[in-house]
Formats: C-alpha cells, sequence, structure tokens
C-alpha cells in the first residue's frame, strides 16, 4: 500500500498521564523463552495482553509468507492461527488483529473472536486494500483502508465488532491517514495529512462523532503513533533537529512534549506503554548498526538497555521491546529469532 505516512516515518510503534517527578531505576527482570512459531523464521512478536497472552507472526521458508500465532497465559502452548496471516495487535479477551492476504494477493483486515478463533476479514472502505492496527477490550478494531480500487489513497477507519460497521475518519478531499491505536474509551490515535504539501500531523479522535483533533509540533517532522494509554495518553516517534529521532507524548489535554531520551542515540523508536507509565520500544547504539531494546518511564530520563536489566541467553541481544502490560511485563525480541517474555522481578 502507498502509504505516504510509512514512507516519511522512519522505517519498519506517552507521557504517563501522572508523570513522576524523579526518575525511578528499572527493576530486573526474569527472562522466558516462548520460541518461535512452528517451521518458521524471523519471529515477530507483536503485542501481548494483562494475561500475558502473545500474538505475532514468523514467516513460512521458502516462500516467506506470514503465519500468525497466539500463545495462552505466560507465553505457553504457543499455536499457529494460519498461514497469510499477520498480527499486530491483541486484547485481553484474545482477540487477534492484523491483515490476511486474500486468494488475489490482495491484503485486507482480520480480527478474530476470543483466544484466536475464526479469524475474518472485516473488509474495506471501498479499496482493494486494508489493514487492521489495533483491537480495544469492546472489539472494537482500527486501522487503515484504500478507498477505491483504482486509488492507493489511504484513510483511517474504525470498525465496531458487534454491528460489522467500518468507518473512515477525517473529511478531507485529499488525504492519507493511519489509525494505529484505541483504548477502552473508544479513544483513537493516528496520523494524517490533507494535502501533498501539508506536514503530517498526530490526530485522537473519540466516540461518538470522531471528528480528528490535530496536533504539530515546531521542527517536528514524521511524526508516527504508536500506543494510546487507558487513560488517553499518546506515544509516538518524531525526527527532529539532525535527522535524529526521538520520542513523544501527548497527555490529555496538553499538547506535544518530546521526552528525555540519551542525547547521544541516533534512533529512538516508541512501541508500547502502560498506564503504570512504562515506555519500551528499540533504539540504536552510537557507533552501530545494531538495535537494542529499552525501558523507561514518566519522561524517559530513566532510560536504560533493557539488555543491561534482564540476562538475555548466551550470544543474544535483546533487539526490541514490542509490548507491556499492566503488570510491567515485557514482551522483546531477541537476535536469534526468539520472543522472550520479561517479568519485573519482586
Amino acid at each position: 500500500m502507498n502509504l505516504k505516512l510509512h514512507f516519511r516515518a522512519a522505517a519498519v510503534a506517552i507521557l504517563i498521564c501522572a508523570m513522576q517527578p524523579a526518575a525511578q531505576a528499572a527493576p530486573g527482570y526474569s527472562v522466558k523463552d516462548i520460541g518461535t512459531v512452528d517451521n518458521t523464521y524471523g519471529l515477530k512478536p507483536a503485542s501481548m495482553n494483562d494475561k500475558s497472552w502473545v500474538t505475532g507472526h514468523g514467516e513460512v521458508p521458502p516462500s516467506g509468507e506470514s503465519r500468525a500465532f497466539i500463545t495462552g497465559p505466560g507465553g505457553k502452548n504457543r499455536r499457529s492461527l494460519g498461514d497469510r496471516l499477520t498480527a499486530y495487535a491483541i486484547n485481553n479477551h484474545g482477540a487477534v488483529a492484523g491483515t490476511m492476504q486474500d486468494a488475489n494477493g490482495n491484503t485486507r483486515a482480520f480480527t478474530s473472536g476470543k483466544q484466536g478463533s475464526n479469524p475474518h476479514e472485516i473488509g474495506t472502505l471501498g479499496g482493494l486494500n486494508s489493514s487492521a492496527m489495533a483491537v480495544n477490550n469492546h472489539g472494537v478494531v482500527v486501522g487503515y483502508s484504500e478507498t477505491r480500487p483504482d486509488s492507493s489513497n489511504i484513510r483511517a477507519f474504525v470498525y465496531d465488532g458487534n454491528t460489522g460497521k467500518m468507518t473512515s475518519l477525517g473529511n478531507c478531499p485529499v488525504d492519507a491517514s493511519n489509525a494505529m491505536a484505541v483504548n477502552d474509551k473508544g479513544m483513537i490515535a493516528g496520523s494524517y495529512f490533507c494535502e501533498e504539501t501539508d506536514a503530517i500531523r498526530v490526530f485522537t479522535a473519540s466516540p461518538p462523532d470522531y471528528g480528528l483533533v490535530p496536533y504539530t509540533s515546531p521542527g517536528s517532522l514524521n511524526l508516527r503513533v504508536t500506543a494510546i494509554s487507558p487513560k488517553g495518553t499518546v506515544l509516538g516517534t518524531s525526527t527532529v533537529a539532525n535527522g535524529l529521532i526521538r520520542l513523544f507524548t501527548i497527555r490529555p489535554g496538553k499538547q506535544i512534549e518530546l521526552l528525555n531520551t540519551p542525547q547521544e542515540l541516533m534512533a529512538v523508536f516508541a512501541n508500547a506503554l502502560n498506564d503504570a507509565g512504562t515506555i519500551v520500544g528499540t533504539f540504536e547504539p552510537p557507533n552501530s548498526w545494531d538495535l537494542h531494546a529499552f525501558v523507561c518511564s514518566g519522561d524517559c530520563s530513566d532510560f536504560v538497555d533493557l539488555n543491561s536489566v534482564a540476562t538475555a541467553p548466551p550470544g543474544v541481544v535483546f533487539a526490541q521491546a514490542a509490548s507491556v502490560n499492566a503488570s510491567g511485563q515485557i514482551l522483546a525480541t531477541g537476535s536469534d529469532g526468539h520472543g522472550y517474555l520479561l517479568t519485573p522481578k519482586k
């Protein structure tokens, strides 16, 4: 899909509502290897719920097609959801959202029932392709879709799992937008522009009318939303001066605020946050092309390499932290292609 937002954003996921006045050291973590998806490689754990059920996908050799998976509590009892499925999100009932490829090679948004049952396509806004990026505990799914078969223009959508209705967000005559996160209040966050020459803005939208509330930040480009907390704090990534990639949050009633990640880092990518203030993601260490996972809280002045507080197997580096749940458990990807569940030590 020709998504301008992705082209402008960094390759390839908040300041907490009650911000702590002082940084707190990250706890140590116990580590559990949840392995790989059967007969796949390149595991990509994507999301974890508050029961520590995990979803994600791997690639099936030799075709490279995606195979989605789901686990039970604690990352146990991993099983396949099916081939040609890519999973991005899971709610506390085990409903999964992502993309599936149809017989014609088109990409379609899908969601499932509880515990990953019955993955099914949810349609488009009139075009050939769509993607589901998040699902809340009420079965509300958000993502983006092409709007006509003859155009790659895309628009954010909200899908009601109870009614089966997909609704477009925004009313610009020429635009591109994506909805990347939704909380249990139905508050949606994403990015958009109205004209080709416009800067990309962050938006939030809330029921019942889902009018877009825009946010911009002077000196920041390529604003990309990755998460929204239960209380409505938005987390994202932005390109700032000298091409540096930094984290931002939008607290309820506030504007965009850049977080205090280490200045020597070229790129920091946010993936997830919880309501306690824990933020996780990945970063590029100085003078290295490798990726390392991180964890921080509040304004991220306590930013720490996850590898310094959790012991990976010999020869393995935690390269990315994809998700964090209400208990502070972190879902990470290792350099060995395995998924890992990191649990804070008491």
